[in-house]
């Protein structure tokens, strides 16, 4: 159950990651319906990428053929602003799709400004300091990000945390977290807007924390 709660509650990072791309060539507007249905097959074809795997060929086909307009209403100048954009958009790239530079997507000028498919918001929000109490168990952590994924998903949707939101930030085990964020992920956040997110909601991160393969200013 936590990991299908993780899941839905990252999809829109996939969505966000890998749509932000220059539309293919359109005959015509597209439909809600088509939108959907892009929308759908990319989260199918892609949501090995949540579990640090490298895309697919059938997921690098969504990415190229997906169109913008369906996406870009879900960038948000705050999303953009918790991932390294030169390397996520790298991971873009990879897939044969063409970022040009400026490009504008939504209210961002996508120089270097779109999210990768990496657990952003759950690193930044999750990879925090531990709280000092004894050691955690399985069932504990699975508890735990359950309840910080229902309560943290509007920050995907360029919301500040809220009160409930950082309640579970401040709370959360660190030893929940840590042995998600790989070197890959580490290399594609944005570490010192990572930190002040998670500052901002009074928990504090010691300056050379090291959580997993990332180490935060």
């Amino acid at each position: 159950m936590m990991r299908r709660d993780i899941v839905a509650w990252l999809m829109m990072m996939v969505l966000v990651a890998l749509f932000v791309v220059v539309p293919p060539t359109a005959k015509a507007e597209t439909s809600p319906s088509q939108c959907k249905q892009e929308r759908n097959n990319i989260v199918s074809a892609c949501k090995a990428v949540i579990f640090r795997q490298s895309p697919s060929a059938n997921c690098c086909a969504r990415v190229r053929e997906t169109h913008v307009e369906c996406v870009c209403p879900y960038v948000t100048p705050k999303l953009a602003n918790l991932v390294n954009v030169e390397r996520s958009i790298k991971q873009i790239q990879g897939c044969g799709r063409t970022v040009p530079r400026n490009f504008k997507c939504g209210k961002i000028e996508m120089m270097m400004k779109i999210s990768s498919v990496v657990l952003v918001v759950m690193v930044a929000l999750l990879v925090v300091t531990a709280p000092m109490v004894k050691a955690v168990t399985t069932n504990q952590c699975k508890n735990e990000r359950t309840q910080l994924v229902n309560e943290c998903r509007p920050v995907i949707f360029g919301q500040d945390p809220s009160n409930n939101c950082c309640q579970r930030v401040r709370v959360i085990h660190v030893e929940c977290i840590c042995p998600y964020l790989t070197p890959k992920f580490a290399n594609l956040i944005n570490l010192a807007r990572t930190a002040k997110q998670i500052r901002s909601c009074g928990r504090n991160i010691p300056h050379n924390f090291k959580c997993g393969s990332a180490t935060f200013p």
